[in-house]
């Protein structure tokens, strides 16, 4: 399981309800490049198998977060019944008044919270991975019973040799054990993860800077009670009448900065694309992997 997001209340906080329309949930998946790229990846795999569908279909993406690949998935193929899960009900209500035209539930794997052969097609992007091993493989389970004969699975989830996400054998076995495996992509993020460490840290940084400056002073001072050393000299300046509005205004142009830089795709392409080359299969970082249940359902 992955250290710090052990249970319910730790997804919430993922998704602050204050934070959802102007920031999003705090992985800032929204908005950044490396995500797009990822999303971008994942639905030219639907779009090639998928390609041939003559009917419509039930889909279902669960750990559905703010519903982005829900949105890029319906915006391909709008012909569809849409249907998204997620484990915090803080996200759940907020898609529910945003996406009326999607239904949502606040559900936790390993359950599924569907009747047998309900869906076509079933997503479980970055969330498998949060389950110890043996809740892995009743997830699984519950999604084959969940899919329908001849229904698709799309899954994914970062490489690190299975010290808190996948070791790649390890889930290509998993997934073969119950479905057929009809493809296995990567993305290469070796390169572009370290390039966008350093601004996802000056960004943090600079929000909470931010969010020191509008303190009340109250706040504030017990806020600084509790911490010692240059910082806390360093803030009360950057907090007096003559330079509160100019540091504020420093630090909300860097932060837009930032986010522009950081919202680029085309940077993380380009490193997928010199990673593949200069480092091969050390470069992976995600492992996607499309598979069918046994059956003869025609698409």
């Amino acid at each position: 399981m992955v250290k710090g997001l052990k249970t319910k209340e730790d997804f919430e906080n993922m998704f602050p309800p204050d934070e959802l329309d102007e920031i999003g949930d705090r992985w800032l998946i929204r908005w950044r490049g490396s995500q797009k790229l990822r999303y971008r990846i994942c639905l030219n795999i639907l779009r090639q198998a998928l390609a041939n569908s003559n009917k419509v279909l039930r889909v279902l993406d669960i750990g559905c977060g703010q519903s982005d690949f829900l949105l890029r998935l319906r915006e391909m193929y709008p012909g569809h019944e849409y249907h998204g899960t997620d484990i915090s009900e803080n996200v759940v209500a907020w898609n529910r008044r945003n996406y009326p035209f999607i239904k949502y539930q606040q559900i936790a794997l390993p359950e599924i919270g569907f009747r047998p052969s309900t869906f076509d097609l079933i997503c479980a992007l970055e969330v498998l991975y949060y389950l110890e091993v043996p809740q892995q493989k009743v997830a699984l389970g519950n999604i084959v019973e969940a899919l329908k004969p001849g229904g698709y699975l799309l899954l994914s989830g970062p490489l690190d040799g299975g010290k808190q996400y996948y070791a790649e054998d390890r889930i290509i076995q998993a997934v073969g054990r119950v479905m057929s495996i009809e493809r296995v992509e990567y993305n290469y993020a070796r390169l572009y993860t370290y390039l966008e460490m350093f601004p996802l840290r000056a960004l943090s940084l600079l929000r909470r800077i931010g969010e020191l400056l509008s303190l009340p002073n109250a706040d504030f001072e017990q806020w600084a009670a509790r911490r010692r050393g240059w910082i806390i000299g360093t803030v009360r300046i950057a907090r007096q009448r003559g330079t509160k509005r100019v540091v504020s205004l420093v630090t909300a142009a860097l932060i837009w900065l930032l986010k522009t830089v950081l919202g680029w795709e085309w940077l993380p392409r380009l490193c997928f694309v010199l990673t593949k080359i200069a480092l091969g299969n050390a470069g992976r970082t995600q492992i996607i992997i499309l598979a069918r249940k046994l059956g003869n359902q025609p698409y």
